[in-house]
């Protein structure tokens, strides 16, 4: 019997001071991983908010870009714009949105 193996992934995420995050895997398996930790990190700090509402839409149809086949770098961009402008001082938020771009930005 032969056993080929072409591919193996997977993935580590690892929260730090002021919500960075640390991501290992795959592009699409870290995005997923660093927006259910910025879901985290929003409901940790929803009081330093300075529009909460604003930043749980931007979270929201982030997660859904994120899901979609192709997601669109430029979309996931504007998106944690809008979301750091509505974290107003919430640093650790700011901080797992920038995290966020930096995975988003490795994306084809």
């Amino acid at each position: 019997m032969n056993v080929e193996i072409k591919h193996i992934s997977g993935g580590t995420q690892v929260i730090g001071p002021n919500g960075t995050v640390h991501q290992y895997g795959t592009p699409a398996d870290q995005l997923t991983a660093a927006i259910a930790a910025l879901f985290e990190v929003v409901n940790r700090n929803r009081a330093e908010l300075a529009e909460p509402e604003r930043v749980k839409a931007a979270a929201l149809a982030l997660r859904a870009e994120a899901g979609e086949p192709r997601p669109r770098k430029d979309r996931l961009l504007a998106l944690l714009r809008d979301l750091s402008v509505g974290a107003g001082g919430a640093g650790a938020v700011v901080g797992a949105a920038q995290g966020i771009a930096e995975i988003a930005q490795t994306l084809s």
